[in-house]
C-alpha cells in the first residue's frame, strides 16, 4: 500500500516527459574483464612492441549483493527525495575460461602509449598512458566494451506525465532476458623490475557492468555501483618474444557478503 501510494504521489509531481523505472528486485549478469598489467618490461624511446596474449582464468560464479541502493523520486524545492526504498538488486559475476588481446606499445621519450582490443568474451577496446623507466612502470588505463549478458528484474514503471504506464513486470515478469550493455573500466597500474625481465604487477580496476543507468530503456534514480578488482602477480620475458603471467584477482568490496578470489594467468608473444 505505501508503494502504491508513493507512486500515486510521484506520478502528482511529475511534470517531464522522460520515463522513471522503479525496481523492486533483480539479478544481472556481470562478464569480468582481464586486468591491465601494463607492458612489464623496460624498453628504449622510439621502440614500438605489439603483443598478441590469451589468458587463462578460472570458471566461476559469485553473486555480488548492491546494498545502499534506493530508489527516489526528487522533486521538492529544497532538494529532498519525496519517497525513497530499497532496490534489492545482485551482480552474477562469471569469469570467462579464455581471453584474447592484442596490444600496440610505443614509447616516446619515457612516455609509453598504448592501444588495444581483445575478447573476454564479448569485443572491447582500450587505451593507456604510462611513464616507463629503468626499474618501474605506471600507468593509466580506460576500457570500453559490448556484452549480451542476461538480466531479471521485478518492479514498475511510470512516464513523468501524470500518466501511469504499466509495470516493469510487464515487460520483464523476473524471467532471465537477454540484453545488450555497453560496459567501461578506469583502470591504474604499477609494475617493478627487480630483474631485467622479471615484473611484480599491481592493479586496480573500477569496472562498470553498465555505463548507462536504465533498465529496459527507462531510467532509474540510482546508480549502478562499479566493481572494485586488485590484481596481484608477477611476469617473465624469455627469448624476447615469450611473455608468461602468473597473478590472483581479489574482490574486497564492501558490498560482497564475503571476500574471494581466483587465479589468472597468460600467454603472450611480442614482436
Amino acid at each position: 500500500m505505501n508503494r502504491f501510494l508513493s507512486v500515486l504521489l510521484l506520478l502528482f509531481l511529475t511534470s517531464c516527459s522522460t520515463k522513471l523505472a522503479v525496481v523492486d528486485e533483480g539479478s544481472m549478469q556481470a562478464y569480468m574483464p582481464t586486468p591491465n598489467k601494463g607492458l612489464g618490461f623496460f624498453i628504449d624511446k622510439d621502440t614500438v612492441v605489439n603483443r598478441v596474449q590469451m589468458g587463462i582464468r578460472t570458471y566461476d560464479k559469485e553473486t555480488m549483493n548492491l546494498s545502499g541502493l534506493s530508489n527516489e523520486a526528487n522533486f521538492l524545492e529544497n532538494g529532498s527525495p519525496k519517497y525513497e526504498y530499497a532496490a534489492d538488486i545482485r551482480y552474477r559475476l562469471i569469469r570467462f575460461p579464455i581471453t584474447l588481446t592484442v596490444e600496440n606499445f610505443e614509447k616516446i621519450n619515457s612516455y609509453l602509449f598504448k592501444f588495444g582490443a581483445g575478447l573476454d568474451p564479448y569485443p572491447y577496446v582500450d587505451v593507456a598512458f604510462a611513464h616507463l623507466q629503468r626499474f618501474f612502470e605506471f600507468g593509466i588505463a580506460v576500457n570500453v566494451g559490448i556484452a549480451y549478458e542476461k538480466e531479471s528484474l521485478k518492479g514498475s514503471y511510470i512516464k513523468k506525465e501524470n500518466t501511469f504506464v504499466g509495470n516493469l513486470g510487464d515487460v520483464n515478469d523476473g524471467s532471465w532476458e537477454h540484453e545488450w550493455k555497453i560496459t567501461g573500466a578506469l583502470e591504474g597500474y604499477l609494475n617493478v623490475f627487480p630483474l631485467k625481465n622479471l615484473a611484480l604487477t599491481y592493479s586496480f580496476t573500477y569496472f562498470y557492468p553498465r555505463l548507462f543507468d536504465n533498465v529496459d530503456g527507462h531510467s532509474v534514480s540510482f546508480d549502478f555501483p562499479p566493481i572494485l578488482m586488485n590484481y596481484l602477480g608477477a611476469s617473465y620475458l624469455f627469448a624476447e618474444h615469450y611473455q608468461v603471467s602468473a597473478g590472483t584477482i581479489l574482490y574486497l568490496d564492501s558490498r560482497l557478503k564475503q571476500k574471494f578470489w581466483h587465479v589468472e594467468t597468460s600467454i603472450g608473444y611480442l614482436f
